[in-house]
């Protein structure tokens, strides 16, 4: 081509600039999504024995992490609400009958002390 020659695309590039379309990719064609699965129930357990607890050992009442995980997935599906470890679901129970502020003020005691072994387990570090 010689110079100064118009090449035949030139007229085009500004209507090919102006379309919006011209550099957008190609639509994609909406893709089947699976079938929502249900949510896990939420369960309602007492204690289990973890580091953030501070409840090292597991007993028949305080069950392993491991323990409650396996008793929780047991559990998905049945009910819209659950108490996976079967021991806890005992304790609930035996609980309902009792009026709400005994059970808040026995939780609320416990969980004291166990903050108060916590803070002396503490205290005996610092000391040595």
């Amino acid at each position: 081509m010689r110079p100064g020659a118009r090449s035949p695309r030139r007229p085009c590039l500004p209507f090919a600039a102006s379309n919006p379309s011209s550099d957008a990719p190609p639509p994609r064609l909406p893709l089947p999504s699976p079938p929502p699965s249900p949510p896990p129930p939420p369960s309602v357990p007492l204690y289990v024995a973890t580091k953030m607890a501070s409840i090292r050992r597991s007993s028949f009442l305080v069950p392993s992490p491991e323990t409650y995980a396996r008793a929780a997935l047991r559990w998905i599906g049945y009910e819209p609400r659950c108490t996976p470890y079967w021991p806890h679901s005992l304790v609930w129970c035996l609980l309902s009958v009792i009026p709400e502020f005994v059970i808040d003020q026995w939780r609320l005691s416990f969980c004291m002390n166990i903050r108060k072994r916590g803070q002396l387990k503490d205290a005996q570090k610092t000391l040595q």
